[in-house]
Protein backbone atom coordinates (compact mmCIF):
# COMPACT_ATOMS: atom_id res chain seq x y z
CA UNK A 1 0.00 0.00 0.00
CA UNK A 2 2.90 2.60 0.94
CA UNK A 3 4.62 1.37 -2.52
CA UNK A 4 1.08 2.63 -4.44
CA UNK A 5 1.09 5.81 -2.47
CA UNK A 6 4.16 6.94 -3.42
CA UNK A 7 3.77 5.49 -7.25
CA UNK A 8 0.37 7.81 -7.18
CA UNK A 9 2.00 10.94 -6.13
CA UNK A 10 5.03 10.52 -8.60
CA UNK A 11 2.70 9.90 -11.58
CA UNK A 12 0.19 12.64 -10.65
CA UNK A 13 2.58 15.20 -9.95
CA UNK A 14 4.14 14.28 -13.79
CA UNK A 15 0.67 14.74 -14.68
CA UNK A 16 0.41 17.47 -13.02
CA UNK A 17 3.91 19.11 -14.86
CA UNK A 18 5.33 20.21 -11.80
CA UNK A 19 9.09 19.04 -10.23
CA UNK A 20 8.25 18.63 -6.75
CA UNK A 21 5.66 16.43 -5.10
CA UNK A 22 5.20 19.00 -2.08
CA UNK A 23 3.79 21.54 -4.32
CA UNK A 24 1.35 18.42 -6.19
CA UNK A 25 0.35 17.92 -2.66
CA UNK A 26 -0.27 21.90 -1.48
CA UNK A 27 -2.68 22.19 -4.71
CA UNK A 28 -4.33 18.91 -3.83
CA UNK A 29 -7.43 17.74 -2.07
CA UNK A 30 -8.04 14.03 -1.06
CA UNK A 31 -11.41 13.76 -1.05
CA UNK A 32 -12.97 12.18 1.74
CA UNK A 33 -16.34 10.74 0.74
CA UNK A 34 -16.50 7.50 2.77
CA UNK A 35 -17.42 6.90 6.25
CA UNK A 36 -15.28 5.47 9.43
CA UNK A 37 -13.62 1.98 8.81
CA UNK A 38 -14.17 2.15 5.24
CA UNK A 39 -10.98 1.27 2.63
CA UNK A 40 -10.85 4.89 1.77
CA UNK A 41 -10.61 5.97 5.43
CA UNK A 42 -7.63 4.12 6.19
CA UNK A 43 -5.65 4.63 2.82
CA UNK A 44 -5.78 8.38 3.75
CA UNK A 45 -4.38 6.99 7.00
CA UNK A 46 -1.87 5.72 5.90
CA UNK A 47 -1.47 8.13 2.94
CA UNK A 48 -1.12 10.67 6.08
CA UNK A 49 2.14 8.47 7.31
CA UNK A 50 3.65 7.99 4.08
CA UNK A 51 3.89 11.79 2.84
CA UNK A 52 5.17 13.08 6.39
CA UNK A 53 7.59 10.22 6.06
CA UNK A 54 8.68 11.33 2.66
CA UNK A 55 7.92 14.98 2.02
CA UNK A 56 7.47 16.35 5.84
CA UNK A 57 3.91 17.17 5.53
CA UNK A 58 0.23 16.11 6.75
CA UNK A 59 -2.75 15.21 5.16
CA UNK A 60 -4.38 18.66 6.73
CA UNK A 61 -1.74 20.53 4.76
CA UNK A 62 -2.74 19.10 1.02
CA UNK A 63 -4.44 21.69 -0.54
CA UNK A 64 -3.56 24.06 1.37
CA UNK A 65 -2.24 26.39 -1.60
CA UNK A 66 -4.89 25.49 -3.94
CA UNK A 67 -7.68 22.62 -4.79
CA UNK A 68 -6.60 22.47 -8.36
CA UNK A 69 -6.35 18.74 -7.67
CA UNK A 70 -9.12 16.44 -6.70
CA UNK A 71 -7.89 13.29 -6.00
CA UNK A 72 -9.98 9.99 -5.25
CA UNK A 73 -8.23 7.12 -4.11
CA UNK A 74 -9.83 3.42 -3.28
CA UNK A 75 -8.25 -0.11 -3.16
CA UNK A 76 -10.56 -1.85 -5.35
CA UNK A 77 -12.94 -1.09 -8.12
CA UNK A 78 -15.72 -3.85 -8.05
CA UNK A 79 -19.39 -3.46 -8.91
CA UNK A 80 -18.38 0.34 -8.85
CA UNK A 81 -21.72 1.33 -6.79
CA UNK A 82 -20.08 3.26 -4.40
CA UNK A 83 -17.72 5.52 -6.55
CA UNK A 84 -20.84 6.32 -8.83
CA UNK A 85 -22.44 7.23 -5.67
CA UNK A 86 -19.64 8.83 -3.88
CA UNK A 87 -18.45 11.14 -6.72
CA UNK A 88 -22.43 12.29 -7.57
CA UNK A 89 -22.85 13.51 -4.18
CA UNK A 90 -19.83 15.23 -4.50
CA UNK A 91 -20.26 17.00 -7.72
CA UNK A 92 -23.66 18.52 -5.92
CA UNK A 93 -21.15 20.07 -3.44
CA UNK A 94 -19.97 23.20 -3.37
CA UNK A 95 -16.76 24.39 -4.16
CA UNK A 96 -16.52 28.23 -4.32
CA UNK A 97 -19.33 30.67 -3.66
CA UNK A 98 -21.78 30.09 -6.61
CA UNK A 99 -20.25 26.97 -7.89
CA UNK A 100 -20.47 23.12 -7.63
CA UNK A 101 -17.82 20.68 -7.69
CA UNK A 102 -19.04 19.94 -10.99
CA UNK A 103 -18.42 22.84 -12.44
CA UNK A 104 -15.31 23.02 -11.26
CA UNK A 105 -14.37 19.42 -12.61
CA UNK A 106 -16.21 20.96 -15.78
CA UNK A 107 -14.63 24.65 -16.39
CA UNK A 108 -11.19 23.30 -15.76
CA UNK A 109 -10.74 25.26 -11.79
CA UNK A 110 -10.26 21.37 -10.34
CA UNK A 111 -9.10 18.25 -12.17
CA UNK A 112 -10.54 15.22 -10.75
CA UNK A 113 -8.57 11.64 -10.79
CA UNK A 114 -9.99 8.04 -9.79
CA UNK A 115 -7.27 5.89 -8.18
CA UNK A 116 -7.19 2.26 -7.09
CA UNK A 117 -4.98 -0.13 -6.40
CA UNK A 118 -6.95 -2.91 -8.39
CA UNK A 119 -9.62 -1.80 -11.03
CA UNK A 120 -11.89 -4.43 -13.09
CA UNK A 121 -11.75 -3.77 -16.29
CA UNK A 122 -15.08 -4.51 -17.47
CA UNK A 123 -16.83 -2.44 -14.66
CA UNK A 124 -14.73 0.86 -14.72
CA UNK A 125 -15.69 1.36 -18.12
CA UNK A 126 -19.55 0.33 -17.36
CA UNK A 127 -18.99 3.30 -14.39
CA UNK A 128 -17.58 6.32 -16.21
CA UNK A 129 -20.49 5.94 -18.80
CA UNK A 130 -22.90 6.14 -16.05
CA UNK A 131 -21.13 9.02 -14.87
CA UNK A 132 -21.82 10.63 -18.04
CA UNK A 133 -24.96 9.82 -18.08
CA UNK A 134 -25.60 11.03 -14.16
CA UNK A 135 -23.67 14.17 -13.96
CA UNK A 136 -22.83 15.47 -17.20
CA UNK A 137 -20.77 14.22 -20.61
CA UNK A 138 -18.55 17.22 -19.64
CA UNK A 139 -17.75 16.25 -16.87
CA UNK A 140 -17.24 12.61 -17.44
CA UNK A 141 -14.58 13.42 -19.94
CA UNK A 142 -12.12 15.68 -17.56
CA UNK A 143 -11.70 12.34 -15.70
CA UNK A 144 -8.19 10.76 -15.13
CA UNK A 145 -7.55 7.56 -13.61
CA UNK A 146 -4.55 5.54 -11.81
CA UNK A 147 -4.41 2.24 -11.10
CA UNK A 148 -1.93 -0.37 -10.42
CA UNK A 149 -3.20 -3.60 -11.97
CA UNK A 150 -5.86 -3.82 -14.33
CA UNK A 151 -8.08 -7.29 -13.74
CA UNK A 152 -9.20 -8.55 -17.12
CA UNK A 153 -12.68 -9.38 -16.50
CA UNK A 154 -14.30 -9.12 -19.68
CA UNK A 155 -14.79 -11.94 -22.27
CA UNK A 156 -13.67 -10.97 -25.13
CA UNK A 157 -10.55 -13.05 -26.98
CA UNK A 158 -8.17 -11.60 -26.08
CA UNK A 159 -9.02 -11.77 -22.21
CA UNK A 160 -7.33 -13.00 -19.49
CA UNK A 161 -9.83 -14.13 -17.66
CA UNK A 162 -7.71 -12.93 -14.50
CA UNK A 163 -10.45 -14.51 -12.00
CA UNK A 164 -12.86 -17.66 -11.29
CA UNK A 165 -15.67 -17.97 -13.97
CA UNK A 166 -16.67 -21.37 -15.25
CA UNK A 167 -16.97 -22.73 -18.41
CA UNK A 168 -20.39 -24.35 -19.28
CA UNK A 169 -19.25 -27.86 -19.74
CA UNK A 170 -20.50 -30.50 -17.53
CA UNK A 171 -21.96 -28.52 -15.11
CA UNK A 172 -24.71 -30.86 -12.78
CA UNK A 173 -28.46 -30.57 -12.24
CA UNK A 174 -28.17 -27.99 -9.21
CA UNK A 175 -26.03 -25.72 -11.26
CA UNK A 176 -28.33 -25.35 -14.11
CA UNK A 177 -31.36 -25.08 -11.09
CA UNK A 178 -29.50 -22.13 -9.65
CA UNK A 179 -28.80 -20.48 -12.71
CA UNK A 180 -32.58 -20.71 -13.85
CA UNK A 181 -33.16 -18.96 -10.37
CA UNK A 182 -31.38 -16.19 -11.07
CA UNK A 183 -32.72 -16.05 -14.70
CA UNK A 184 -36.16 -15.89 -13.09
CA UNK A 185 -35.36 -13.11 -10.59
CA UNK A 186 -33.36 -10.84 -12.89
CA UNK A 187 -35.87 -11.18 -15.44
CA UNK A 188 -38.66 -10.03 -13.23
CA UNK A 189 -36.75 -7.22 -11.44
CA UNK A 190 -36.11 -5.97 -14.98
CA UNK A 191 -39.34 -5.95 -15.92
CA UNK A 192 -40.24 -4.26 -12.95
CA UNK A 193 -37.91 -1.28 -13.46
CA UNK A 194 -38.33 -1.31 -17.27
CA UNK A 195 -35.39 -2.11 -18.27
CA UNK A 196 -34.29 -4.60 -21.38
CA UNK A 197 -33.64 -7.54 -20.94
CA UNK A 198 -29.88 -8.57 -20.02
CA UNK A 199 -27.63 -10.93 -21.97
CA UNK A 200 -26.55 -14.49 -19.97
CA UNK A 201 -23.21 -13.73 -18.81
CA UNK A 202 -22.97 -17.32 -16.34
CA UNK A 203 -20.02 -18.61 -18.19
CA UNK A 204 -17.17 -17.96 -19.85
CA UNK A 205 -16.32 -19.72 -23.43
CA UNK A 206 -14.31 -23.06 -23.54
CA UNK A 207 -11.24 -21.89 -25.29
CA UNK A 208 -11.12 -18.79 -23.30
CA UNK A 209 -8.78 -17.63 -22.31
CA UNK A 210 -6.64 -18.00 -25.24
CA UNK A 211 -3.33 -18.73 -23.19
CA UNK A 212 -3.77 -19.79 -19.67
CA UNK A 213 -1.37 -17.46 -17.37
CA UNK A 214 -4.01 -17.97 -14.29
CA UNK A 215 -3.40 -21.07 -13.08
CA UNK A 216 -0.77 -23.59 -14.02
CA UNK A 217 -3.29 -25.99 -16.78
CA UNK A 218 -6.86 -25.67 -18.14
CA UNK A 219 -7.59 -28.54 -16.52
CA UNK A 220 -6.96 -26.94 -12.99
CA UNK A 221 -8.82 -23.97 -14.30
CA UNK A 222 -11.86 -26.25 -14.67
CA UNK A 223 -11.63 -28.12 -11.42
CA UNK A 224 -10.84 -25.18 -8.79
CA UNK A 225 -13.84 -22.86 -10.73
CA UNK A 226 -16.31 -25.84 -10.95
CA UNK A 227 -15.13 -26.27 -6.55
CA UNK A 228 -15.99 -22.75 -6.24
CA UNK A 229 -19.08 -22.68 -7.76
CA UNK A 230 -20.34 -25.62 -6.23
CA UNK A 231 -19.40 -24.34 -3.00
CA UNK A 232 -20.69 -21.15 -3.44
CA UNK A 233 -24.02 -21.92 -3.94
CA UNK A 234 -23.81 -24.75 -0.67
CA UNK A 235 -22.83 -22.18 1.37
CA UNK A 236 -25.82 -19.41 -0.13
CA UNK A 237 -28.29 -22.21 0.22
CA UNK A 238 -27.28 -22.71 3.92
CA UNK A 239 -27.45 -19.36 4.89
CA UNK A 240 -30.81 -18.63 3.41
CA UNK A 241 -29.15 -15.67 2.01
CA UNK A 242 -32.23 -12.43 1.56
CA UNK A 243 -29.80 -10.10 -0.66
CA UNK A 244 -30.49 -11.14 -4.68
CA UNK A 245 -26.97 -9.39 -4.98
CA UNK A 246 -25.24 -11.93 -3.29
CA UNK A 247 -24.29 -14.87 -5.66
CA UNK A 248 -22.46 -18.20 -5.25
CA UNK A 249 -18.71 -16.11 -7.20
CA UNK A 250 -19.58 -13.34 -4.86
CA UNK A 251 -21.42 -9.99 -5.28
CA UNK A 252 -23.34 -9.16 -8.87
CA UNK A 253 -25.56 -6.46 -9.82
CA UNK A 254 -29.29 -7.08 -9.51
CA UNK A 255 -29.79 -6.28 -13.50
CA UNK A 256 -27.05 -8.87 -14.31
CA UNK A 257 -27.64 -12.80 -14.99
CA UNK A 258 -24.06 -14.34 -13.60
CA UNK A 259 -22.84 -16.26 -11.06
CA UNK A 260 -21.57 -13.18 -9.45
CA UNK A 261 -18.16 -10.83 -10.45
CA UNK A 262 -15.90 -13.76 -10.10
CA UNK A 263 -13.63 -14.61 -7.06
CA UNK A 264 -9.84 -13.42 -7.99
CA UNK A 265 -6.20 -13.77 -6.48
CA UNK A 266 -3.61 -11.41 -6.14
CA UNK A 267 -1.24 -12.53 -9.17
CA UNK A 268 2.36 -14.15 -8.33
CA UNK A 269 4.10 -11.31 -10.07
CA UNK A 270 2.08 -8.49 -8.89
CA UNK A 271 5.33 -7.83 -5.78
CA UNK A 272 7.97 -7.41 -8.69
CA UNK A 273 5.43 -4.80 -10.53
CA UNK A 274 5.02 -2.43 -7.71
CA UNK A 275 8.85 -1.95 -7.68
CA UNK A 276 8.26 0.30 -11.03
CA UNK A 277 7.47 3.58 -12.26
CA UNK A 278 6.55 3.07 -15.63
CA UNK A 279 2.70 5.14 -16.67
CA UNK A 280 1.18 2.83 -19.49
CA UNK A 281 -1.62 5.27 -21.06
CA UNK A 282 -5.36 3.37 -21.64
CA UNK A 283 -7.33 6.12 -22.87
CA UNK A 284 -7.93 8.40 -19.80
CA UNK A 285 -6.79 5.66 -17.62
CA UNK A 286 -3.10 5.30 -16.51
CA UNK A 287 -1.73 1.88 -15.43
CA UNK A 288 1.26 2.05 -12.61
CA UNK A 289 3.47 -0.60 -13.72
Amino acid sequence: MRRFIVLLIEALTKDAGLSSEVDFLKNAQFLTLQGPGKSQTIILGILDEVIADAYNLSLDECGSASRQYSIYIDDVLCSGLTLVSNIREWSKAEFEDGKTNKQAVEDGSTKLFLNYIFVHEKNFDKKIYEINKKISARFSAKIKSYHMHEIMNTLTQTSKVDLILPNDVDQPDNVREYQAEITETVDAYSTEKGYRASPEEFFRPDKLPKEEKFFTSPENRKLVEDAFLQKGIEILRKATVSNKNMRALGYSMPSVKSFGFGRFVLPGGMSRTMHHSFLVCRRRVYTLI
